[in-house]
């Protein structure tokens, strides 16, 4: 049986809440929770410490591709070792996340991502494998950001 934590194993991340957005001019704008795929390239680790996974995103929304996903072990015991699914911290920018010691891996400064964009949040992780299938095409997505008005979600163009 393939697990979380299994290198090149496909995961899909699907967050639960809208996700935050940073760029070089700081907090930008929060999108819905659109999900995305990416290929596990190795373990985060301090010392003997298993905190999570990162790898190559390689399906989803076009602001993730080519970025690096990052993974992070929540406080609901999970042993991703043996999981398929199961919920987590998510990072998303150009490189493979740090531990930042002040804080616990679980806490939301417990890690740091350098470089711009940076997205992130919580939500859904699942194995993606032909004894785990899952749906071969992503749901419609809808962009959001703040203005004057408060919250307002548009429909992404659609690429030429």
């Amino acid at each position: 049986m393939t697990s979380l934590s299994d290198i090149n194993q496909i995961i899909e991340v699907t967050p639960w809440d809208d996700v935050w957005y940073y760029n070089e001019e700081g907090k930008k704008a929060l999108f819905t929770n659109d999900p995305f795929r990416f290929r596990v390239l190795g373990r985060l680790q301090d010392g003997q410490i298993f905190y999570g996974l990162y790898g190559s995103v390689i399906e989803g929304d076009s602001r993730y591709l080519g970025l690096t996903c990052n993974i992070m072990i929540r406080s609901d015991g999970s042993d991703w070792t043996s999981s398929q699914d199961c919920s987590a911290n998510f990072v998303v920018g150009c490189q493979k996340a740090q531990r930042n010691h002040g804080y616990d891996f679980r806490h939301p400064s417990g890690i740091v991502v350098e470089g711009f964009p940076r997205m992130g949040r919580f939500g859904r992780i699942e194995v993606v494998d032909s004894s785990y299938p899952r749906p071969e095409e992503f749901d419609e997505t809808y962009d959001a950001e703040w203005n004057e008005s408060g919250l307002v979600r548009t429909k992404p163009p659609i690429p030429n």
